[in-house]
C-alpha cells in the first residue's frame, strides 16, 4: 500500500526529526552514564565531553543525510536536525544551570532566558557543521529515500529504541531501591522536574529516580511526535490507531509511576514495571509494521503456520516470565523467584524453537531475500540473546538466594539511614532485566514478522 503525504515537508522536516531525535537519544545515554553515581565528573569536563559527542553526532547525521537525500540537503537538514536535537536536550539543560535557590531547585529567569536560545543556536551551528562535513560522503541517490513512508517508519524505529534507556534507568531504580527517593510527582522536591539541579542530588538514589523521570519525559515527547508523524504521514488506519494507542499508554504509564510514588504502593510499582515492557513491545510492533520489508511480497512456504504459532507462544511466555520477575523485584516473595526460575526453562525452549524455525525459513534456496532474510536474522538474534539471558538469570538467582530481600523501599525520611546501594547486585539484576527487554523486543519483531506470513495478511498487504 503506497504512502502519500506532502513531499516538500517530508523531504526536509521528517528526516530532520528522525536524525534529530536519534542523535538526542544517543546524547541522553552518554549524559546518563556521565552522571551516574560513582561516575559523575566535574561539570566543566562533562560539558566538554558532551560538546565533543554532540559534534560527532552532527557529523554522523550529516553523512546519513548526504547518503539518503544527497549533498544538496545535507547542510539544511543538518541545521534542522541540530535544532531538533537541542530542543529535546533542553529537558536536561535546567539541571545544569546554576540555581538561584539551591534549596528549592529553582532557576533564575535571567539564566533561563539566555540559556534556551543560546542552546538552540549551538545545536543549529553544530548541525550545520556536521552537515557541511557530511557533504564529503557519497550519496546513494535511492529514490525510496524521498518516499514519505520511509521516514515515518524510521522515526518509529527511533521511538522503539528510545524505550531501551528508559527501561535501563527503571531497572536501576528498582535494583537500588530508589523508587521513593523523590517524594512528590510530577515535581521534584517542589521544583519543576526539568529545572531541578544535579548539584542538589547528593544522594545516589535521588539521582537515579530523577534521571528515570527525565527519560520518561523524553519517551513521552518521542511517542507524541511519532503519533503526529503517523497521523500526518499517510500509513493505513491500523498503524494510525496503534500510534495513538502507544502514546496514550505512555501517558498512562507516567500516571502509574506517579501514583506509585504518591501512594508508596509496591503492587502499583510491579504493574508499572510490567506495563512499561508491554508498551515497549507495542512500539516495536508499530515500527515493524511500518517497514518496507513487512509491506513487501510474501511467498508462502511449508511450515509457516508452525512458525507463527511458536513465535507467538515464545512472545507470550516471555511476557509471563517478565511479570513473574517484576512481581519478585517489587514485592519480594521468595516463592515467586523460584517460579520465575523454573518457568525460565519453558520460555527458553519456546524462544529457541522459534529461532530455529526462523533460521530454517531463511535457508531455503531461492528465498534468501527480503522478509525471509530478516526472519532468519531475528532467529539467530533471539537464540543468542536468550542464551545470555538464561545465564544472567541463574547468576541473578544465586545472588538473590545469597541475599535476603532488602525489605521495603526506603522513603525520603529513611534515606539518610538506609543501607548503601548494593552496586554489584544492582548491576547484575539490572543487566538481567535490560537484556530481558532486548529479548522481548527481538521476540516481538519475530512474532510480528511471522504473523505477516498468514495468508490473509499477505492478501491484505498486496491489495
Amino acid at each position: 500500500m503506497p504512502h502519500t503525504g506532502p513531499s516538500r515537508w517530508t523531504s526536509l522536516l521528517a528526516p530532520a526529526l528522525v536524525y534529530g531525535f536519534g542523535s538526542a537519544i544517543g546524547l541522553w545515554c552518554i549524559w546518563f552514564v556521565l552522571h551516574l553515581p560513582g561516575v559523575r565528573l566535574a561539570p566543566a569536563l562533562t560539558g566538554q565531553l558532551l560538546l565533543v559527542c554532540q559534534l560527532a553526532a552532527a557529523i554522523i547525521v550529516g553523512v546519513g543525510v548526504t547518503r539518503s537525500l544527497g549533498r544538496g540537503a545535507s547542510v539544511k537538514t543538518g541545521l534542522m536536525a541540530g535544532v531538533v536535537a537541542a530542543g529535546v536536550n533542553l529537558m536536561t539543560l535546567g539541571a545544569t544551570i546554576n540555581p538561584s535557590d539551591p534549596s528549592k531547585g529553582l532557576v533564575s529567569a535571567h539564566n533561563l532566558a539566555v540559556a534556551i536560545p543560546g542552546f538552540l543556536l549551538l545545536g543549529a551551528v553544530m548541525g550545520g557543521i556536521g552537515g557541511a562535513i557530511g557533504r564529503t560522503a557519497t550519496p546513494t541517490r535511492r529514490a525510496e529515500s524521498h518516499e514519505p513512508g520511509l521516514w515515518v517508519a524510521r522515526f518509529a524505529g527511533v521511538t522503539a529504541v528510545a524505550f531501551l534507556p528508559l527501561l535501563l534507568a527503571g531497572g536501576l531504580v528498582t535494583s537500588t531501591q530508589s523508587g521513593m527517593a523523590v517524594p512528590d510527582w510530577p515535581q521534584t522536591y517542589g521544583a519543576n522536574m526539568f529545572l531541578y539541579p544535579l548539584g542538589a542530588m547528593t544522594n545516589p538514589r535521588v539521582t537515579l529516580e530523577h534521571m528515570h523521570r527525565l527519560f520518561g519525559a523524553m519517551v513521552g515527547l518521542t511517542t507524541l511526535m511519532m503519533m503526529v508523524l503517523t497521523l500526518a504521514g499517510g500509513p493505513a488506519k491500523w498503524e494510525k490507531g496503534w500510534a495513538v494507542a502507544v502514546f496514550l499508554c505512555v501517558v498512562i504509564q507516567g500516571v502509574l509511576g506517579g501514583g506509585r510514588v504518591l501512594q508508596n504502593n509496591p503492587v502499583m510499582a510491579a504493574v508499572h514495571g510490567v506495563f512499561a515492557q508491554v508498551v515497549f513491545a507495542m512500539a516495536v510492533t508499530l515500527a515493524v509494521r511500518l517497514t518496507a520489508v513487512y509491506r513487501g511480497e510474501v511467498a508462502p512456504m511449508e511450515g509457516d503456520r508452525r512458525r507463527r504459532a511458536i513465535a507467538t507462544a515464545a512472545l507470550h511466555t516471555l511476557l509471563l516470565q517478565l511479570t513473574l520477575g517484576a512481581a519478585y523485584r517489587h514485592m519480594g516473595h521468595i516463592h515467586i523467584v523460584f517460579t520465575h526460575a523454573a518457568f525460565a526453562v519453558i520460555a527458553t525452549i519456546f524462544v529457541v524453537m522459534a529461532g530455529l524455525l526462523a533460521i530454517k525459513r531463511g535457508r531455503v534456496n531461492g528465498h534468501r531475500h527480503g522478509l525471509n532474510l530478516v526472519i532468519a536474522w531475528l532467529g539467530r538474534a533471539v537464540i543468542i540473546v536468550v542464551m545470555l539471558q538464561f545465564a544472567l538469570g541463574w547468576v541473578t538467582f544465586l545472588v538473590v538466594l545469597g541475599n535476603k530481600h532488602a525489605g521495603p523501599v526506603p522513603t525520603v525520611e529513611e534515606l539518610a539511614t538506609a543501607a548503601p546501594v548494593p552496586v554489584a547486585r544492582a548491576l547484575v539484576a539490572t543487566a538481567h532485566q535490560t537484556n530481558g527487554a532486548i529479548l522481548l523486543g527481538l521476540a516481538t519483531m519475530l512474532a510480528v514478522y511471522c504473523r505477516r506470513l498468514t495468508p490473509r495478511f499477505a492478501r491484505k498487504n498486496a491489495e
